[in-house]
């Protein structure tokens, strides 16, 4: 049963570390994306 818990936090860490991840991918790409659109607008 131990060994069942232990498993279950570890998946669930895991798909913490995935939803991290994919926010901050996301919010990277909308941050470019602001700053290449803020260049070809002053260019």
């Amino acid at each position: 049963m131990y060994i069942d818990i232990v498993h279950n936090i570890e998946k669930i860490g895991d798909y913490c570390t995935n939803i991290a991840e994919a926010v901050l991918a996301d919010i990277g790409f909308h941050k470019y994306k602001n700053i290449r659109e803020e260049k070809e607008k002053n260019a």
